[in-house]
């Protein structure tokens, strides 16, 4: 279990919290960009930035647990010194995990054997992160998985057993929290899903609030009409240029607006996500 209480961090420009949430073991995905302090929120739970409030992993401060957390951000770094083979080894010593298989066999699980003998210096940013996952979804001792974007710059081998792996570790307990910016991602892997917007969780998809989108577009009309077609989207109120969509999942609102977009080929100048107000009795 990771809770938040009250959590803030700043890493200028981007700004974080109040934050406050309780993951369960399982998949958890955080809906929203860098910029939306999904990658920010991650550093935080692995202890790399301070932060204000309460952060637990398992009970623990992120500095007592940081043996049995694994961060993989977009820009993962290993020793570029050592082999494939000498990075896996060195994390295993430092981790205590003294259980997990061999490095080939770690490897392996991920298609990617060929690496072993390599030194990290001649790998390129796709093979260093599949390295990284690989120590992360590999480990014995690791309960806490954070992954930004963890379907981006893979290849396809490792594309084809990564989604098995999450769910794999999911099963025995461990708490795996992606950052995505992607709605089709967070809605496939996670068991929880949260909207994150300028630093501030506001939505829970999984609970299917109720929610609005307030959409300004080249021509809403145009776009108004391509988003009557997506059966995610309850209702569409367009004036000149701006629309309230409303539905019951915002992540697949979210998602409909995007490929309305793509559909009739209107700009989009920006997205909001709103609560939807409650329904007033007669």
């Amino acid at each position: 279990m990771i809770e938040l209480e009250h959590v803030r961090a700043r890493v200028a420009p981007i700004g974080l919290g109040p934050v406050s949430l309780r993951l369960p073991a399982g998949i958890t995905a955080l809906q929203g960009t860098a910029q939306d302090g999904v990658a920010l929120l991650l550093a935080v739970l692995a202890a790399r930035v301070p932060a204000q409030g309460r952060v637990s992993l398992f009970g623990l401060t992120p500095h007592d647990a940081r043996r049995a957390i694994a961060h993989v951000p977009l820009d993962a770094v290993l020793p570029d010194a050592l082999s494939v083979t000498e990075t896996l080894e060195l994390a295993r010593t430092v981790r205590g995990d003294a259980e997990a298989a061999p490095a080939a066999a770690r490897l392996a699980e991920m298609g990617l054997e060929a690496l072993a003998p390599r030194r990290v210096r001649s790998l390129d940013a796709r093979e260093v992160r599949a390295v990284a996952l690989t120590e992360a979804l590999t480990s014995k001792v690791v309960r806490v998985i954070l992954i930004e974007e963890p379907f981006a710059t893979m290849d396809a081998r490792t594309l084809a057993v990564l989604p098995g792996l999450l769910r794999r570790r999911a099963k025995e307990g461990a708490c795996i929290v992606i950052a995505t910016a992607s709605a089709r991602d967070a809605r496939d892997m996670a068991d929880q899903r949260f909207v994150v917007q300028h630093g501030v969780v506001v939505g829970d998809a999984s609970l299917r609030q109720p929610a609005e989108l307030h959409v300004v577009s080249s021509d809403a009309r145009i776009l108004a009409g391509a988003l009557a077609r997506e059966t995610a989207v309850a209702e569409v109120v367009a004036s000149d240029q701006r629309i309230i969509v409303r539905g019951s999942d915002p992540l697949a609102l979210a998602h409909a607006v995007a490929q309305a977009v793509l559909a009739s080929g209107v700009e989009l100048d920006s997205m909001r996500l709103e609560p939807s107000p409650p329904e007033v009795a007669p």
